[in-house]
Formats: structure tokens, C-alpha cells, sequence
């Protein structure tokens, strides 16, 4: 049972990591805010669900935005921070995407608080000045500097929604990622804002790399994703003490002073023992003659006298043991009857 401890630790630690992860994915907690994946507040499933049941084909892209080969196509990339914008690569690619024939959607995260300019775009994101803390606050990012968008909507005279045409396709910019998460399609549902997002191409694609999200990557990656290092320290020390316990045994316990030097036998040791004991020192004619006087002196005084002298004659009658102990047996008998 010892041995089992580490073992029992051990299993312990993988049934609480898997209970963890399952909770940990049933909500989606995993992944990052504004996630397809996510069903909590946080999230943007209900989105993707509701669009799933009204228009013929809707997925997640889970492969680099360069790979996207769709065509008529509404393309959501929600919840994009602020440091994606300071090179070309992603103004560059969904530029490309719209360019043939596609309408890319852009909820734009806050983050930065001096204005950043998207370059090759010809407009500027720029965080809200107001307390985010308002409850008619809804806008956290409005946009400046952009006379060639189109702007669809406004809040106290900023551009918060605004549109724009690349070759055959359009590029909208969201200033916020909150109408399209779970907790406001729940509470506060801007149907027209959806409506007009979405568009009326019949294909809906919902980006989730540049939440992290990708088809590849290698295992420690993922780990670091879903911040499991100290798990995975926890298991790699159960299994160090498992195997050092199985391999290095711990010192014994040191034996008390009093019984230091004896030779202690239990169960079946302790009767083969007081067998061979009995066969050297006491010889075969007088094992009945031993046995009577050990009984005769823890139980002589209750059977009486007449008893103990009855057995002593019958012991002297017959040099056979087991006769004797017959003789002896329903002397016994006869006196506990009285």
C-alpha cells in the first residue's frame, strides 16, 4: 500500500487537470475574447449560430488569411488588438481579400491610446476619450482622417462605423467588438448593425488565427496557449516522486532500545518456530505429561482436585499419546457435564 501513494498522487493530479480542461472547454474560456469557440459572454457563438441557421454556408478559418481563396464572401475578424496594425502584413492581406470580390468586416479592439494609423488605408483608429465606465458608452474606438470611407455611423460627431472599396470588394470597420459578443446579442442586440455587417452574401467566414487559433503549431505551443505550464509541472513532480520512491527505498524505521537485538516472529514463522522447540527439547513419551502439567497450572484450580489426580493416573496407565489424550479428552467431557 505504500507504494501506492505516488501512484494514487499521481492519478489524483491527471483526473483534476481533466476535469479542468473539460470546464475549461465547454465555455470556451481556452481561447481568446471575441472567439467563435467561446460561449460565454465574452464570446461571439451566439453570432455564429444565429448566421449558421439563416445563410447557406458558414465556418471558421482556422489556416493564415493568405490561404483564403473564397470569393463572395463575408470575411469577420473580430477583436483585432492594436499591435497588428503597426505593419503592412495584415492591412496588406485583407486589403487582398477584398480586392476580388469579398466583404471584410473588422471589429477593431481598443488599446492604444494615441491615434494609430492603418497604413495603405488612409485612416486612423483612436481610443475614446470618455470613461468606459458610462453605461450609454458603447463606442470604444472611433476613427479620424478618413475622407475616402464611407462613414454608416456616428457617436457625438466621431466615426465609429465606417466602409470602404477595394477593387471588386469592400472593407467595413467596426469600433467596437461588443455588439457582436454573446452578452450583447443577449442584453442589448443592435439587429441593424448586424444585419448590415453581415451582408447578403450567402458565404459567412469567421477568422480565428489572429486569435491564436491555427490548424498547426507544435505541442508546447499550445500549452503555452492554453497556459498550462504549472499543471505540467505538477504532473512531471508526481512522477519524479513516484519513480524515486520505486527506486530508492526509504531508510527503515530504527528499532525501539527494548526489543533492539531480539528476533521478533509472526503467523506462520511463530508456529513452525514452537514446533521445532517442542521437538528438541521435549521427547515424544513425555508430551502428553508436558501438556497436563502446563494445563493443570492455568486451569487446575477450577477442574478440582479429583480431576487433576484422575488425568495424572491416566497419564501414568499408557505409553501411547494418543490413547492417553482420548482418556484424557472424556475425563474433561465428563467433568464439565457435572
Amino acid at each position: 500500500m505504500k507504494r501506492l501513494g505516488p501512484a494514487l498522487l499521481l492519478l489524483a493530479a491527471v483526473i483534476c487537470f481533466a476535469i479542468s480542461m473539460a470546464e475549461q472547454l465547454s465555455s470556451g474560456e481556452v481561447y481568446d475574447e471575441g472567439s467563435t469557440l467561446r460561449t460565454d459572454a465574452a464570446g461571439t457563438s451566439a453570432f455564429y449560430e444565429a448566421l449558421a441557421k439563416t445563410r447557406s454556408k458558414v465556418e471558421r478559418n482556422y489556416s493564415p488569411l493568405q490561404s483564403i481563396h473564397a470569393v463572395s464572401a463575408t470575411i469577420f475578424v473580430i477583436e483585432v488588438p492594436p499591435g497588428r496594425w503597426n505593419d503592412k502584413e495584415l492591412p496588406n492581406t485583407l486589403s487582398a481579400l477584398a480586392e476580388v470580390g469579398n466583404r471584410v468586416v473588422v471589429a477593431v479592439k481598443s488599446g492604444d491610446d494615441k491615434p494609430l494609423e492603418i497604413k495603405g488605408w488612409h485612416v486612423k483608429i483612436a481610443d475614446d476619450a470618455r470613461d468606459s465606465e458610462e453605461e450609454s458608452f458603447l463606442w470604444p474606438v472611433h476613427f479620424e482622417s478618413c475622407p475616402e470611407w464611407t462613414v454608416i455611423r456616428s457617436d457625438d460627431d466621431h466615426p465609429v462605423v465606417i466602409e470602404r472599396r477595394f477593387g471588386k470588394g469592400t472593407i467595413a470597420l467596426v469600433g467596437a467588438t461588443e455588439p457582436f459578443t454573446n452578452r450583447d446579442l443577449l442584453d442589448s442586440r443592435d439587429t441593424p448593425l448586424l444585419d448590415w455587417a453581415a451582408g447578403t452574401n450567402p458565404y459567412i467566414l469567421f477568422d480565428e488565427t489572429h486569435l491564436g487559433s491555427n490548424s498547426g503549431g507544435t505541442m508546447m505551443g499550445m500549452m503555452r496557449k492554453l497556459h498550462l505550464q504549472g499543471v505540467i509541472f505538477c504532473l512531471l513532480l508526481a512522477a519524479g516522486l513516484f519513480f524515486w520512491r520505486a527506486s530508492v527505498p526509504f531508510p527503515p524505521v530504527p528499532e525501539p532500545a527494548a526489543t533492539k537485538g531480539l528476533r521478533i516472529l509472526s503467523g506462520t514463522a511463530s508456529q513452525e518456530a514452537l514446533r521445532n522447540l517442542l521437538e528438541r527439547r521435549i521427547p515424544p513419551l513425555r508430551l502428553v505429561a508436558a501438556c497436563v502439567q502446563e494445563w493443570t497450572r492455568d486451569h487446575g484450580r477450577r477442574a478440582g482436585p479429583e480431576i487433576i489426580q484422575e488425568i495424572e493416573n491416566t497419564v501414568g496407565t499408557t505409553t501411547q499419546p494418543i490413547e492417553t489424550w482420548e482418556k484424557i479428552r472424556a475425563i474433561t467431557r465428563g467433568a464439565n457435564r457435572l
